[in-house]
């Protein structure tokens, strides 16, 4: 059984679901509240039903794992960042593997240094970051924000 999770941290491919895993998710929800908040739930109750299946984790995080630690890291002390796990992420992850698929195998040319990262299967940047709430503007996303705004 497979369950799409958005926030899976550093995991940079789907994972055989554990206690130690569940309690991950779990731990992320507060990165991804609208998304990993109800995953747990779920897992959990598919569980249940089929405890014998094999129950593996895809994370919308997972396509942007690789990204360059420049592009990663925020400029702020990396002793503050590193255990909390301060860092850009990168979503949508899931849907960008598609489409490169897809574009790749109705691409007549071969893989070349020449064709675009992202037909290489490589992510450079993201605009999505810690969470799912930043990036370009959307039905629940305010992009970023500018944090001297309160003071105008």
């Amino acid at each position: 059984m497979c369950h799409c999770v958005v926030h899976g941290g550093d995991y940079p491919r789907p994972v055989c679901i554990s206690r130690k895993l569940y309690h991950h998710i779990e731990s992320l929800s507060d990165l991804a509240p609208l998304h990993n908040g109800r995953a747990p739930v779920v897992i959990e109750e598919c569980l249940k039903i089929l405890p014998d299946a094999d129950s593996i984790a895809f994370f919308d995080s997972m396509f942007h794992s690789m990204l360059p630690y420049c592009v990663v890291k925020y400029a702020i002390d990396p002793s503050v960042a590193d255990p909390k796990g301060l860092r850009k992420y990168g979503f949508h992850g899931l849907s960008y593997s598609y489409i490169l698929r897809a574009v790749a195998t109705r691409s007549s040319k071969r893989q070349s240094r020449r064709q675009p990262l992202f037909l290489r299967g490589c992510s450079v940047d993201t605009s999505m970051e810690l969470t799912p709430l930043d990036g370009l503007p959307g039905a629940m996303r305010a992009d970023h924000v500018v944090s001297s705004l309160i003071f105008h």
